[in-house]
């Protein structure tokens, strides 16, 4: 299982424990929550809130911040009513509103790129992000017959239908664009804000049930936007130690965490120093554009069949590291992976007006099939005194007589 399928098993698993919380035969939310902490916890999500709005800024995302600011938003609405009932809309209402109106805000504030806080189009994209909350409040207060027709609108039919089936539809419009855009820098956050409506739709289906009282609902929506909080926190998190810790070309595990990753060796162990054959040549001939193509293919290949391992371990370098088993050991999977990376057929992407002084030179016809083949060394300690760095000396001289030895293949200190 790879590590983004276990991030998404997390956050499915904590979005609907609310849900399965609610669905447990005589236990109520409010048990969960001692009634004198109560007045202290209920203030948390806002405090988390705004703290997960202050950590976008500081990664240069105001579209995170903004988000942050609508689920704040959201939760004072569902706990405090007051700011809406002075509109005429009460608890039913402001739960329909929200479930409809916030799979669009996301969809709006992330199909927009990124502009820094204090720039008019950063303003336009945050109004474009609240015009769905806005035409649905404004909607209900001039027409409240044509509100009623879209949240009693079902698709399928049925009686214990509370949140409206409508909102399922713009669920799928936000799940649809995050998709497609795939933006990386932004995809682990959004993918959270996925789940997180998981735990919100709950709140709301508490809400339209009509059965709580108020004072009854606000443990619910305590621990239902706490588990909210939960998945974003976790999310800004990853997204820091991305930034760290991996490398944005080749979506790989960086220098720095290949330096972490010395530090915590002992006993049998080995480490492959592996090196893109010719790749200057390739770089020179072709053009930056395609070595990069080249670099994430090879990373690509690597991680495939080496899992974790892989490290970037600079230029068009590459570091095995394989903690548990010795040189001899190690070299079976470090050939599966040659092998397999020596038969991948690699096309160059050229095409009219790219690389035009390359082109002119007649260096890169319009398509051409290359091989991309890497030569490797690996070492293991010769002995208790020996650290990391050094065995690295010691396979980069291995790396160094495969070369010698005609390239594309691996040779062990």
């Amino acid at each position: 299982m790879s590590e983004k399928t276990k991030t998404y098993l997390i956050y499915f698993i904590i979005s609907i424990t609310p849900f399965a919380i609610h669905l447990i035969p005589n236990l109520k939310f409010e048990m969960i929550i001692p009634k004198g902490y109560f007045d202290i916890i209920k203030f948390l999500p806002y405090l988390v809130f705004l703290g997960i709005a202050f950590l976008g800024l500081r990664l240069n995302q105001t579209r995170i911040l903004f988000s942050s600011l609508i689920f704040l938003l959201a939760y004072h609405s569902l706990s405090d009513p007051n700011l809406l009932l002075r509109m005429g809309i009460g608890k039913i209402r402001s739960r329909q509103i929200f479930a409809l109106s916030l799979p669009l805000c996301f969809s709006f504030l992330f199909m927009v790129k990124e502009f820094p806080l204090f720039n008019y189009r950063s303003l336009l994209r945050s109004l474009l992000g609240l015009s769905p909350l806005v035409f649905f409040v404004l909607l209900f207060v001039v027409s409240p017959k044509a509100f009623v027709s879209i949240v009693d609108y079902q698709f399928i039919s049925s009686k214990t239908q509370t949140v409206p089936q409508i909102s399922y539809f713009t669920f799928l419009i936000f799940l649809f664009l995050n998709t497609v855009r795939n933006d990386q820098k932004i995809a682990l956050f959004t993918s959270g804000l996925i789940f997180t409506l998981f735990s919100f739709y709950t709140a709301a289906h508490i809400g339209l049930l009509g059965k709580s009282k108020f004072y009854q609902l606000l443990p619910s929506n305590v621990i239902c936007f706490t588990s909210i909080t939960i998945i974003l926190i976790h999310a800004i998190y990853k997204m820091y130690w991305r930034r760290v810790y991996i490398d944005e070309l080749t979506n790989i595990p960086n220098r720095r965490a290949l330096d972490e990753k010395l530090e915590s060796l002992t006993g049998n162990y080995s480490i492959s120093i592996m090196d893109i054959d010719h790749f200057k040549k390739f770089n020179d001939n072709y053009g930056h554009a395609e070595g990069d193509t080249v670099l994430q293919m090879v990373a690509d290949t690597l991680q495939t069949e080496l899992g974790d391992k892989v490290y970037r371990y600079g230029g068009e370098e590459f570091c095995a590291v394989f903690s548990s088993s010795g040189a001899n050991d190690s070299l079976k999977d470090i050939e599966k992976a040659r092998v397999t990376l020596a038969k991948r057929e690699f096309f160059i992407r050229a095409t009219e007006g790219k690389d035009r002084n390359i082109k002119n030179r007649g260096l890169v016809p319009q398509t051409e099939k290359v091989q991309v083949t890497i030569s490797t060394g690996i070492a293991s300690p010769q002995s208790d005194e020996q650290t990391p760095t050094q065995v690295i000396v010691d396979a980069d001289k291995a790396l160094y007589r495969a070369k010698d030895n005609g390239r594309n293949c691996s040779k062990v200190f």
